[in-house]
C-alpha cells in the first residue's frame, strides 16, 4: 500500500489554511502531513490545530530564513510514508492528487516520479531532462527508502539540488525517473485556478 508523508515547511501564511482544506479530505489510513514552522509561527500552530486532524504533525524549529530548507530535511528524517510528497503553504492541490499520486507510485515500486506542475504562468517540465528551471521540488515525488535520499543544501536551488542527490543515490540516477503528464499540484494561489487537459 501506498502512504504519502506531505513535507510542508511554512511561515504561517494564510494559504496555509486553504491548502491544508484542500489536502486533508484526501488523505487515508498511514499518510501523514509534516508541518514545519521556520522558528515561531504562532498562525501557522493555530491553523494546523484548527483542522483537529491526526494527520498533522506541527512542530518548529531553526535555523530561520532559509526557503524552508532545513525544516525539509528535518522533516525527511521523520517521514512514516513510504513517499514522499513536497508541498509548500501556498501551493494548491487538485481534488484528486493524492489519488494520482499513489495510483502512479503503486505502479512504479522504488522509483522517483516527476509530474508536470504550472510555475508563473507556464507548465515544467518542458522536456524529459532533469535540469535547473525545468523541475521543482513540487513535481517530485520521492521514494521514502534509506540511504537513497538527497539532501535540500542551502542554496536558491535547493529543490534542483535535493532531486539531483535523491537520484545520484538511484542505481539509474536519472534514468530512474518516471515522467507524468498529470498535474496534481500548482504552485501557489494567485490567480485563477487552471482546468484543463494533463489535470487531475
Amino acid at each position: 500500500m501506498v502512504t504519502v508523508s506531505v513535507i510542508t515547511p511554512t511561515l504561517g501564511r494564510e494559504s496555509l489554511a486553504d491548502m491544508l482544506g484542500r489536502l486533508l479530505p484526501q488523505l487515508g489510513e498511514g499518510d501523514e502531513v509534516l508541518l514545519v514552522g521556520e522558528g515561531p509561527r504562532p498562525r501557522a500552530k493555530e491553523i494546523a490545530d484548527s483542522f483537529k486532524s491526526n494527520a498533522v504533525r506541527y512542530w518548529e524549529e531553526g535555523p530561520f530564513f532559509n526557503w524552508g530548507n532545513p525544516q525539509r530535511n528535518s522533516a525527511i528524517k521523520q517521514a512514516k510514508g513510504s513517499r514522499l510528497v513536497f508541498i509548500d503553504d501556498d501551493d494548491s492541490i487538485h481534488a484528486t492528487g493524492i489519488a494520482t499520486i499513489k495510483a502512479v507510485s503503486a505502479g512504479f515500486p522504488g522509483r522517483p516520479i516527476m509530474f508536470r506542475m504550472l510555475h508563473k504562468g507556464r507548465t515544467l517540465w518542458s522536456n524529459q531532462v532533469v535540469r535547473f528551471g525545468n523541475v521543482s521540488g513540487q513535481m517530485f515525488i520521492a521514494p521514502n527508502v534509506p540511504g537513497r535520499l538527497g539532501t535540500w543544501s542551502s542554496a536558491y536551488a535547493a529543490d534542483y539540488d535535493f532531486i539531483t542527490s535523491t537520484l545520484a543515490l538511484h542505481p539509474k540516477g536519472k534514468a530512474s525517473v518516471v515522467w507524468r503528464e498529470e498535474m496534481p499540484i500548482i504552485q501557489g494561489f494567485a490567480g485563477p485556478r487552471p482546468i484543463g487537459p494533463g489535470l487531475v
